[in-house]
């Protein structure tokens, strides 16, 4: 009889393992996901950008050398950082006067703007500073 017995849950064992074997592929087929691209950027020279006016405005740049303007809109929910540290658009605003006045040699400010590809509009704005030769 122990014998018999030992078949019998080497089969069940066997089954239960074919089954499980068999539907692992089903499981994770469902938790597969397409993930669109909900956002770009664009990296500019911040001598090549126009800020709004007002947290409520459009920022234009060119993309690159030759390109032709862009424009995108700003809202209230745009978030400004400049060197790391975020700011409110006045607060912003200002820093951008200050460091466009700065002349630090071997150094230069770039801008990445980041827009919801669907809406058109700003994510944020981000300025850092990096050397150059």
């Amino acid at each position: 009889m122990p014998v018999a017995l030992t078949n019998i849950t080497r089969s069940l064992l066997t089954i239960s393992l074919v089954v499980l074997l068999a539907t692992l592929p089903l499981s994770s087929g469902s938790a597969y996901r397409v993930l669109g691209q909900l956002e770009e950027a664009y990296e500019v020279m911040i001598d090549d950008v126009r800020f709004p006016a007002n947290a409520d405005g459009v920022v234009v740049f060119r993309p690159c050398d030759g390109c032709a303007q862009l424009s995108l809109r700003v809202i209230e929910d745009t978030t400004y950082q400049i060197d790391g540290f975020d700011l409110d658009y006045a607060d912003f605003s200002q820093a951008i006067e200050a460091v466009r006045n700065e002349s630090n040699v071997g150094e230069a400010l770039g801008i990445s703007i980041f827009f919801d590809i669907e809406r058109q509009r700003v994510n944020r704005i981000l300025v850092n500073r990096f050397p150059v030769d």
